[in-house]
């Protein structure tokens, strides 16, 4: 249950017509996962095969919104809660926050890293020859674990080749978009998709099996970009939560953060 529920969320297929067997875009995705398994369905196709890639990464950053408002909420109410106890409890939720924030931009991070990872975004996961035009790839004279360039590409590679250093340097400032993530997600995982035909070229080149410095220099961009893409939405993340609701019913960060709504223990939900 746990690799078949949490493996398709590393990746998407998209075929050579940028659609997705025929029913979506990138650009054009349904609200919701639901949504768009029921269209897959519809067509018989097993949505697990298809992946959910942009619907991991949305899930994953609406999470952290949360979990900063979370924790902006109980920094508030571990210094202005009414009582000494309600005071001493936040302090301790607070805390408790900090640990779920690590561990959720761990596990949601590792997802935007993938959408900056050319092949799990498309139908050529892991070679090219099975379908029409098939480039020049797997090209002859390749090692057998570079004509399957996917695990080889991410891994070995990077660890022979690329530094964090290298990655940082890299990296774009960060930019705003001012948009939704559900419009952010869509825009980066589609310049990825636009790479998977120059990362086969650099294949048919021999770049991976040479450790060519346009092979390097592609890699390390990949990189940056999932690290970007990371930072920029942790920031996005911070930015939203200060007018996220927090409790039952609901409360906004700025109401508590303002003074207008003093917190108790209850406010989280007197369960």
């Amino acid at each position: 249950v746990h690799d078949r529920e949490r493996d398709p969320a590393h990746f998407l297929d998209v075929g050579d017509d940028d659609k997705i067997n025929e029913l979506y875009t990138l650009d054009l995705l349904p609200a919701t996962r639901g949504d768009f398994e029921k269209g897959l369905r519809l067509k018989g196709i097993e949505p697990n095969d298809q992946g959910y890639l942009p619907y991991a990464i949305i899930d994953g950053y609406q999470q952290v919104v949360k979990d900063f408002a979370y924790w902006r909420a109980s920094k508030v109410g571990a210094k202005k809660a009414k009582t000494k106890a309600d005071r001493e409890w936040f302090a301790q939720e607070m805390k408790m926050r900090e640990q779920i924030i690590i561990r959720d931009i761990g596990v949601w991070s590792h997802y935007v890293a993938d959408g900056s990872q050319p092949q799990h975004l498309s139908d050529h996961y892991n070679g090219w020859d099975q379908y029409p035009d098939p480039m020049t790839y797997p090209p002859p004279g390749q090692p057998l674990e570079i004509r399957g360039i996917h695990a080889f590409f991410e891994g070995p590679f990077v660890r022979a080749n690329i530094t964090a250093a290298q990655v940082k340097a890299a990296m774009a400032p960060y930019t705003d978009c001012t948009c939704k993530i559900d419009q952010r997600v869509p825009v980066y995982l589609k310049t990825t998709l636009s790479l998977i035909r120059p990362l086969y070229q650099l294949v048919a080149k021999g770049g991976f099996r040479d450790a060519t410095a346009e092979a390097k220099a592609f890699t390390a961009q990949r990189l940056a970009a999932g690290a970007t893409a990371a930072r920029d939405m942790i920031e996005d993340a911070w930015k939203a939560s200060a007018t996220a609701s927090v409790g039952y019913p609901n409360i906004n960060v700025a109401d508590i953060e303002s003074g207008k709504v003093i917190l108790t223990r209850d406010s989280y939900g007197s369960d």
